[in-house]
């Protein structure tokens, strides 16, 4: 059968559920990936916020866990509007941050995956001291994402972001890594580092602008998207690796990434957001 056939029927029909229900695209790397970008943002503005989510256990047909989550609205209005959750008693919840940023490339350990895709280029990292940079598969990504991710605990992966805006006054105009080491609950963390000044290429304007919405929408999005108000499943068991895990380790206090040039903890097909 051909290739393209593939996509049709049925088999266009299991992928579609497979994916999620999250209609942005959200950068997500693995340990020891390193994304780098440009903020989207100056740090004030509507394209980075944060807010508290009720975190929602799911599994998806292939047996993976994950945390579905949905924006407290009594949290975010300051209680000025209800939460059905909040209503129902359900307490499980989690810090989430979001920004806009364009993914120039992401630096891997390993070449690409897919054996029908081409190779990666090699680049070899500056120095560390006295020990050679390590060579790493550099993937071009060219296209805005949104950064999501819990806070960490201490706040320790959001006050990255925080200390570079009061340094320089604006997240834009400069060159940023995010890296990520480790990959469970308990050995994630995320360093954001500031590579150089560098204004964002020029003629990128449409790209982003048919994309990038206010992050408040987004958020709101996840409530409209939620359907019934069922009452959540207990939030009892570890989750296994990934972004839904990570949700979970943020309430005691969460595990969050440092902000060097890591991705965010990834998500499962049917719910979304590190």
């Amino acid at each position: 059968m051909v290739e393209k056939d593939k996509k049709r029927g049925i088999h266009r029909a299991r992928e579609a559920g497979a994916q999620s229900t999250f209609r942005y695209p959200k950068l997500r790397i693995e340990a020891g990936d390193r994304a780098r970008f440009w903020f989207l943002s100056n740090g004030e503005d509507d394209h980075f916020d944060g807010a508290r989510f009720h975190l929602f256990p799911r599994q998806t047909r292939t047996g993976k866990v994950y945390n579905e989550e949905i924006l407290c609205q009594r949290l975010r209005t300051d209680g000025e509007e209800s939460c059905a959750f909040c209503d129902e008693g359900h307490e499980d919840m989690a810090l989430r941050f979001s920004i806009w940023i364009w993914v120039e490339h992401i630096l891997h350990l390993g070449d690409n995956p897919d054996p029908e895709g081409e190779a990666w280029e090699q680049t070899r990292l500056a120095p560390e001291g006295n020990k050679k940079g390590r060579i790493m598969f550099k993937e071009m990504v060219g296209q805005p994402m949104l950064i999501w991710m819990a806070y960490g605990k201490e706040w320790v992966w959001f006050s990255q972001f925080d200390a570079i805006l009061n340094k320089y006054g604006s997240l834009e105009g400069r060159f940023y890594e995010l890296k990520r080491v480790g990959s469970g609950m308990q050995d994630t963390d995320y360093t954001l580092t500031m590579l150089k000044a560098a204004k964002l290429p020029k003629g990128l304007s449409e790209k982003i602008d048919a994309v990038r919405v206010p992050i408040d929408q987004i958020f709101a999005e996840s409530v409209t998207g939620a359907g019934s108000t069922r009452r959540p499943t207990p939030l009892g068991a570890a989750l296994p690796d990934g972004e839904g895990a990570e949700a979970a380790a943020e309430e005691e206090p969460v595990e969050e990434a440092a902000t060097t040039g890591d991705e965010i903890p990834e998500e499962a097909p049917a719910e979304e957001m590190v």
